[in-house]
């Protein structure tokens, strides 16, 4: 790949990365009911399940030649009724009461399940599938791939969505003191939530 075609290849990785999405919407959540110890184990989380994707994704295109659409499908449901009952989940939940602070972490026994979180809202969401089968054969080489071409392809994917995850992440935290402590945050991320569910499923 060439020095051009890396660059290009970034940015479409990070415009596809940068917009809000199911994913995205949880790591304002981490960030603002959390923290960065939690958001940062979620984008860990969601880091996995992009790489996941894009390793099926090449092999599928390598392969095969294209995805099956009821694979997609399947996914899509599941994807679908997991972001919603996340959704419903922060609709009750009564942790947004204070700001978390600079020195505050989650129980090490919460780690696990919000690396869960990040890598499921990602490993659900068959976009992301369509979006890499679509990316690589604009920029991968049909001939075997070397493992310094492999790095190529994979490390911008994990730093990028690593980055974006963070940066929202951030904003939560912001969102949290600008705002204050109000019970308003977690409805408003959790029926944000709810509809992201609902449009995976009809889109």
């Amino acid at each position: 790949m060439s020095t051009t075609a890396f660059i290009l290849y970034c940015m479409t990785i990070f415009t596809a990365s940068i917009i809000p999405g199911p994913s995205m919407l949880l790591a304002l959540t981490q960030g603002s009911r959390f923290g960065w110890a939690a958001g940062a184990m979620s984008a860990l989380g969601n880091v996995i399940a992009s790489l996941v994707q894009g390793i099926v994704a090449l092999l599928i295109v390598v392969e095969i030649g294209q995805l099956s659409s009821t694979v997609l499908w399947a996914l899509k449901i599941a994807g679908a009724a997991y972001i919603v009952y996340m959704g419903i989940t922060l609709l009750s939940l009564q942790g947004f009461g204070e700001p978390p602070g600079e020195d505050t972490a989650p129980p090490a026994g919460n780690l696990t399940a919000h690396l869960w979180n990040g890598f499921a809202f990602a490993i659900f969401n068959p976009k992301a599938l369509t979006f890499f089968a679509a990316l690589f054969p604009q920029f991968v080489s049909s001939e075997p791939i070397s493992t310094p071409a492999l790095a190529t392809i994979f490390l911008p994917i994990a730093i990028i969505a690593f980055g974006c995850f963070m940066l929202y992440v951030t904003a939560g935290k912001l969102l949290m003191r600008l705002l204050g402590a109000t019970q308003h945050i977690g409805k408003i991320l959790g029926g944000s939530i709810i509809l992201a569910g609902a449009g995976l499923l009809l889109t």
